[in-house]
């Protein structure tokens, strides 16, 4: 199932459907892959690669994952918990708030969180830096 298979998703990392800013085959290397704004958003074997390569963090229940919220930004203090790949406590990785992006991601966070529902938190690598995307594929 793609990122974008679920309308509240889809309706907060893109915006209303556009078909501008979505794409289903990267025609260089053939991978399937949506795209939030200029960011690829992994499926399928795709994805799978993703997780192989240890970018992502994943809290089956997102109400264990700590934050902080100072300057703009909502820092995730422990995701090495869910991932020991990734850098430990405490301001290492974030979601900038003052963004469209930021302020999407932000709402689905709090939504997993007060479920208690999986997550996904994703970087490109695990050098500190901002989340690019998050979400419940896998």
């Amino acid at each position: 199932m793609g990122i974008c298979e679920t309308a509240l998703l889809c309706f907060s990392l893109l915006g209303p459907a556009s078909t501008e800013n979505r794409s289903n085959i990267d025609l260089h290397s053939g991978s399937s892959f949506t795209r939030a704004g200029s960011v690829p958003v992994p499926t399928g074997a795709t994805s799978r690669a993703l997780f192989q390569n240890s970018t992502a963090a994943i809290a089956d229940n997102a109400s264990l994952v700590q934050f902080s919220i100072y300057g703009g930004k909502l820092y995730f203090r422990n995701l090495h918990a869910f991932n020991p790949e990734w850098a430990g406590c405490c301001y290492n990785y974030y979601i900038d708030l003052t963004t469209d992006d930021g302020k999407s991601m932000y709402a689905y966070f709090m939504l997993q969180y007060a479920n208690r529902a999986r997550i996904v938190l994703w970087r490109e690598s695990v050098a500190p830096g901002p989340i690019q995307q998050m979400g419940n594929w896998s």
